[in-house]
């Protein structure tokens, strides 16, 4: 392109062909911007907008020298708008590509012989440029944020001729800009909760500020333009916002109150249900937009289920009556199982909700079992005791459908304990053998679980002759414990931060000691305790958390940029016109695990699974191969733990029948069979050790199966 160097009187034909020419120009640097930027290369798009920018205010400028200035058709639409909203899609998309911006600033930076000689022509009649800020490039990501947002306010302000559909499109995507801003703002709030160990700093609180005043700005962006699905999204961003801040405050609990649950807590957890609520609202209808009404139900269900977990393991008992805490336990919990008994929940996420719910029965069956032991109304122990064994059942039957052997173990020698206690507490041989019957037929329902237990022990010792695991037909693990970390990895898929600050109190350290190891007959005395537990039996339960804060819910690309295809799939939300949106969660937002430190072990039921298994492939590094080898240690003492505790109580049930058989004058034959049972329940299984190759403690399940199948054919 060559533009006369020398000047010509407005009027002439050489004045008017500079002047179309630079318009002409403008225009096609706008249309460059906009392709680079589909193209994801976002300096470049930025340096295309610097040379629109600048061939703007040159037309602009001998425009202005004409005698009479006539507006044509091309005119009316102020061209600035789409040169600012192609602006703002670059800095906001190039927050996403930071490992690249080196090679974006190349970019930005190169000019081409025809670009300096027109920018050069540019400023002889214009030496400034008004919106030099949009088209400059920052390496911060706060700064490209900003930037972005206020590119499209700017393009919104000139976007007055256009139609609304155009203003609508920019609104979304300022809508979307801010809430990328409010995002950033928590993230690194959460990354600076990771190195507190005091109260949230000024700085911290402040960043809360800046991310709620970023989702409040957003809101009035998409209700400007009307967008109930991105208004929803916005809403279950702000509850995402108020679980970071109930985090961070229970993070300064160390040890203050006795690591109680904190009014702060409940405050921000109270918070984000109502934004939870919001959101349900906001799209009316689940039909209207079925995936996202599943996410944010999610999203609620979580939240009461982390508030009603903390309220449990650390109830506020310095404030509040054991009746009263277990009131709005139940309350909380109830509410966190409402979403995961809905009709129409995809195959894919029934096992997630399905493993949620026999959670929340197995643990209102420990707050019902704990409540049996501490009433002294009969009529209050009948309710509560039949509360308890209802609950049970339902954990029982969904861990059973879920094909988990070692949570399903745990929960039947915990309704095995409550059997016991019952037994404790009865004077007449009739009740008192007819509880020990009941514990002892439900140990013989073990036998299915620990033969579970032994089949997946021997896949995972399935190896060849280097030691790795062997692959299945289509060449994944066939291991069943592998499927059941795979789905627990996804149940816990976003769980990057570990607030461990939480230290449990002198007194809860005594009651967790307190709690039975082995399930022994002085179970009955656990109840004495004053602290509230929210577990009964095999002190295997820890301090839960928010298990399942998922990542920060993105704005729709599809219809917030809708100029640019290069929006990355794995972060955005499709919000078409027909309802299908699909959120999801692949920013993964760092949320919170707590626990207790239970005599240095872990013990977490969620934990089993947390990871998947490491895969013994040539790309493995060491690191992941020794973190797979003590989570497989640390599991293979759990099962061992627990069938050990079986295998105790067994023999303490049997011993007790034999004695109180003994003491009648009948049944000879019974109590010839209950000798038979209680010798074979002393046969010693083989020895294992978790240090040692899995067989043994493969041949160990395998002998107590065996056993507990002998015993079941002398009971029937």
């Amino acid at each position: 392109m060559a533009v006369a160097h020398m000047d010509h009187p407005p009027g002439s034909w050489q004045f008017q062909s500079k002047t179309l020419l630079l318009r002409k120009a403008r225009q096609i640097y706008s249309i460059l911007a906009v392709g680079a930027q589909d193209a994801r290369r976002y300096g470049k798009g930025l340096h295309y907008a610097k040379m629109a920018f600048a061939c703007h205010y040159a037309f602009e400028a001998l425009q202005k020298q004409k005698p009479t200035t006539t507006t044509t058709s091309a005119d009316k639409a102020n061209p600035l708008s789409e040169i600012l909203q192609a602006c703002g899609d670059c800095h906001l998309l190039l927050t996403h590509n930071l490992p690249d911006f080196q090679h974006h600033k190349g970019e930005y930076n190169h000019e081409s012989d025809d670009d300096a000689y027109i920018m050069q022509t540019t400023r002889k009649e214009s030496a400034s440029i008004e919106y030099n800020w949009a088209c400059s490039l920052h390496e911060n990501v706060d700064s490209s944020l900003e930037t972005s947002i206020q590119s499209y306010m700017e393009a919104l302000n000139k976007a007055k001729e256009y139609d609304n559909e155009y203003q609508r499109g920019v609104g979304r995507k300022l809508g979307n800009a801010y809430n990328e801003q409010g995002v950033y703002y928590r993230n690194v709030a959460l990354e600076m909760a990771k190195e507190e160990v005091q109260t949230p700093s000024t700085e911290e609180q402040e960043l809360w500020k800046k991310s709620y005043q970023s989702f409040e700005s957003g809101l009035l962006a998409f209700e400007e333009v009307n967008d109930p699905a991105n208004i929803a999204l916005l809403y279950c961003n702000l509850g995402q916002l108020m679980r970071v801040c109930a985090h961070a405050y229970a993070a300064y609990n160390n040890g203050e109150n006795g690591g109680e649950f904190t009014h702060q807590e409940k405050h921000y957890y109270n918070q984000a249900t109502d934004y939870y609520h919001k959101a349900l609202c906001k799209i009316e209808q689940r039909r209207k937009h079925k995936a996202l009404w599943d996410s944010v139900s999610w999203e609620l269900s979580t939240t009461y289920f982390t508030m009603a977990t903390l309220l449990q393991d650390h109830p506020p008992l310095s404030r509040m009556a054991h009746e009263q805490v277990e009131k709005v336990v139940l309350e909380a919990m109830t509410k966190a199982l409402t979403p995961c008994e809905m009709e129409g929940i995809s195959p894919d996420r029934q096992p997630i909700y399905q493993y949620r719910a026999a959670t929340i029965h197995h643990r209102l069956a420990s707050m019902y079992h704990n409540s049996y032991r501490n009433q002294l109304s009969q009529q209050k122990q009948k309710h509560t005791r039949s509360l308890a064994e209802l609950h049970y059942d339902k954990a029982i039957k969904l861990f059973q459908d879920l094909d988990h052997p070692t949570e399903l173990l745990r929960v039947q020698l915990e309704k095995v304990a409550l059997y016991e206690h019952i037994f404790q507490g009865q004077n007449g041989v009739g009740s008192r053998i007819k509880s020990l019957q009941s514990a002892l037929d439900e140990l013989l329902h073990c036998q299915d679980t620990v033969s579970a237990i032994s089949k997946n022990e021997s896949s995972n010792t399935d190896t060849d002759a280097d030691g790795t695991e062997k692959k299945s037909q289509d060449g994944g693990n066939s291991s069943k414990m592998e499927q059941e970390s795979e789905t627990l990895k996804q149940y816990n898929q976003d769980s990057a931060m570990n607030l461990e600050k939480r230290k449990a109190s002198k007194t809860s350290d005594v009651c967790n000691q307190s709690k039975m190891n082995n399930l022994s007959s002085d179970l009955c005395q656990q109840g004495q305790s004053a602290k509230f537990k929210g577990q009964i039996d095999v002190q295997l339960q820890t301090r839960s958390q928010d298990t399942d804060v998922s990542g920060p819910v993105r704005t729709s690309e599809k219809t917030v940029l809708t100029s640019t295809s290069s929006s990355p799939p794995s972060s955005s939300v499709e919000s078409g016109g027909d309802g299908d949106n699909q959120p999801t969660n692949t920013d993964n937002l760092e949320h919170e695990r707590r626990k207790h430190d239970v005599k240095g072990k872990d013990h977490s039921r969620q934990n089993e699974g947390r990871t998947s298994p490491s895969k013994a492939t040539s790309h493995e590094s060491p690191s992941q191969d020794t973190e797979g080898k003590t989570r497989l240690t640390k599991e293979a003492e759990e099962r061992n733990r627990l069938q050990s505790i079986l295998r105790s109580r067994l023999q303490f049930i049997l011993l007790n029948l034999i004695k109180l058989h003994g003491g009648t004058k009948k049944a000879s034959q019974q109590l010839i069979n209950l000798k038979k049972m209680y010798a074979l329940s002393l046969s010693q299984p083989t020895s294992s050790s978790p240090d040692t190759n899995q067989r043994g403690a493969s041949s160990t399940s395998s002998n107590l199966a065996s056993i507990l199948q002998q015993i079941k054919s002398l009971h029937t």
